[in-house]
């Protein structure tokens, strides 16, 4: 049987039955040519809108949990559903899409729709495209427009489209960002600050270390979540003490798991043994498996030469400044 006939019956399971979709049928999709996603667009257009969230939930969590897979030629068909909802899923399926047209379908979302969520989507994926830019991974002629578009937002009276813009900002090096996220540290809403800590890290600016690490104790749970990512994702060994304390003290599960997913990132003295402890204590069969994954990713952290990406060389006074979060641009 053909791949098309494959995806058509796919097409068919989703539009009649309720039981969840195997393995396999959510691995049909994945590098799925453009012909064939279009052979089967007509059908998906047919199936009722709860069935394609419920379809397109298990298809996320399955890209969510699997490298391996990439459904990036149907989340392209997505971006034109008339649900806005699917329209969301779709953007969030993209993957490590680097195509021109796509960027400019998803610039003209952010532009144009009168969805709040499908905006903050759209101006969130946008981040995706300026990084390939910044980092000469893509040509992009509209990108000339990018910048103004979302400087203009992140002043935007909605919280939520303006902070979306921020995040995704925050990959240029312009220093009109500074006063942006500054502002944003110093928010009274939580939500701002949780921006701000996620624009500082993809700015890796010395002058945001001691902003970052005071985040790590936000009585704020996004807020606290941010700063423990940002610090993984950026190797701060500044942060590698500070987080093993927190394992003591926190009882939300998803920051405690980030926490030490992060602090495998980081690696560096006596990492290796608190993980160690934390499985010699668990029973749990998920969770002793989640923490291997760390111990593994460690080994891998520990082969490689160790570096910072803020770059941030520090004694201990000046460690106690920045945690005071009276750090200066040097």
């Amino acid at each position: 049987m053909s791949q098309t006939e494959d995806l058509k019956k796919l097409m068919d399971r989703i539009a009649t039955d309720k039981n969840p979709f195997t393995d396999a049928e959510l691995q049909l999709l994945s590098d799925a040519d453009s012909r064939d996603i279009r052979a089967i667009m007509p059908l998906w257009s047919d199936i009722p809108e709860d069935k394609k969230r419920n379809f397109l939930d298990e298809l996320y969590a399955k890209y969510e949990n699997d490298t391996r897979v990439n459904y990036e030629n149907f989340a392209i068909a997505l971006l034109d559903d008339p649900s806005d909802l699917v329209k969301i899923l779709g953007l969030l399926l993209l993957g490590e899409n680097n195509q021109s047209k796509v960027a400019d379908l998803v610039l003209r979302m952010a532009t144009n729709s009168k969805d709040e969520d499908v905006q903050v989507g759209a101006i969130s994926r946008l981040g995706h495209y300026i990084e390939l830019l910044v980092n000469q991974e893509m040509a992009w002629p509209a990108s000339k427009n990018v910048f103004d578009f979302l400087l203009s937002t992140a002043q935007d009276p909605n919280n939520r489209i303006a902070q979306a813009a921020l995040k995704s900002l925050a990959t240029f090096d312009d220093p009109i960002l500074d006063d942006l996220i500054g502002k944003a540290f110093a928010h009274k809403e939580s939500s701002w600050q949780e921006a701000a800590v996620y624009a500082a890290g993809k700015m890796s600016d010395q002058q945001w270390l001691g902003n970052i690490l005071n985040a790590l104790q936000h009585p704020d749970i996004d807020v606290r979540l941010a700063a423990v990512l940002v610090c993984g994702n950026n190797m701060i060994s500044v942060a590698r003490q500070p987080l093993i304390e927190m394992l003591d003290d926190e009882d939300n599960d998803e920051i405690f798991h980030n926490i030490v997913w992060s602090l495998s990132c980081i690696g560096g003295e006596d990492v290796r043994t608190v993980i160690e402890a934390i499985i010699a204590e668990t029973e749990e069969e998920l969770e002793i498996e989640m923490l291997e994954e760390a111990l593994e990713n460690l080994s891998l952290t520990e082969e490689m030469e160790q570096f910072d990406l803020f770059k941030f060389d520090a004694d201990d006074e000046e460690i106690e400044e920045l945690n005071k979060g009276k750090n200066k641009r040097k």
